[in-house]
């Protein structure tokens, strides 16, 4: 899991360079990236398409991501409608927990094994019980 925080404001004059910073995150190959929009007071519209993209190339790349917004934040995504395709929390702490708690927050693969990682997310079922015969 890495974070990205991100600027204050986001319009079309810094987009460009917080997608850069997202896409290098993405790149590096972890499973869940966190963008940190909490300390964001403003995001206008080419921001909000800037983050759907991130979660099209992150999807794409087989991982997630995870966005801790505030409230000026979210209520433009809610706004957009984008709310209802990205994983929206309102603290940092929250989209940390729901990246930490997810059965993807552990990818491995022959270019990027990460077991220390898979060994403190996996879950475990428990065994199953028979089943009693009917008559």
């Amino acid at each position: 899991m890495v974070t990205v925080r991100l600027p204050e404001e986001i319009d079309v004059a810094n987009v460009a360079g917080a997608g850069l910073d997202l896409a290098a995150a993405l790149r590096d190959g972890p499973a869940v990236v966190i963008a940190d929009l909490t300390g964001t007071r403003f995001i206008g519209a080419a921001g909000a398409g800037m983050l759907a993209g991130a979660h099209r190339d992150a999807a794409e790349a087989g991982g997630h991501l995870r966005i801790a917004a505030s409230a000026p934040v979210r209520r433009v995504l809610a706004i957009t409608g984008l709310d209802q395709h990205l994983a929206v929390y309102p603290s940092l702490a929250a989209a940390q927990a729901a990246a930490a708690n997810s059965p993807t927050a552990c990818r491995t693969g022959p270019s990027r094994p990460r077991p220390s990682l898979c060994a403190s997310s996996a879950t475990t079922s428990p065994p199953s019980s028979p089943k009693p015969a009917t008559p």
